[in-house]
């Protein structure tokens, strides 16, 4: 199975964004994939403005973990995302 995210940008969604997901996962015994934009940092560090929301970022880790998701690292550019502005806040993806 592979799923295609895009994670709600507003933080009042993502709790239930993160239980959809886990159940999604432990409701099948089938090989999956996801990929796309969660919306979500799993470290403070992926975000170039250190804002980060730390109750969002453990319960993202919190999902990861308990589903046994693992994280297939990127190579090339460091950030994914930036509002273009300035300076710009930029997220590494």
């Amino acid at each position: 199975m592979l799923f295609n995210i895009y994670g709600p940008a507003h933080d009042d969604r993502k709790l239930e964004f993160l239980e959809e997901i886990q159940n999604k996962v432990l409701s099948s015994d089938l090989p999956m994939m996801l990929g796309g934009d969660f919306n979500l940092v799993r470290k403070v560090g992926e975000k170039s403005s250190g804002n980060v929301d730390v109750h969002l970022m453990d319960a993202f880790n919190d999902m990861i973990n308990s589903t046994s998701l693992r994280e297939l690292h990127r190579t090339g550019s460091r950030y994914t995302w930036t509002n273009k502005q300035n300076p710009p806040i930029m997220r590494l993806g």
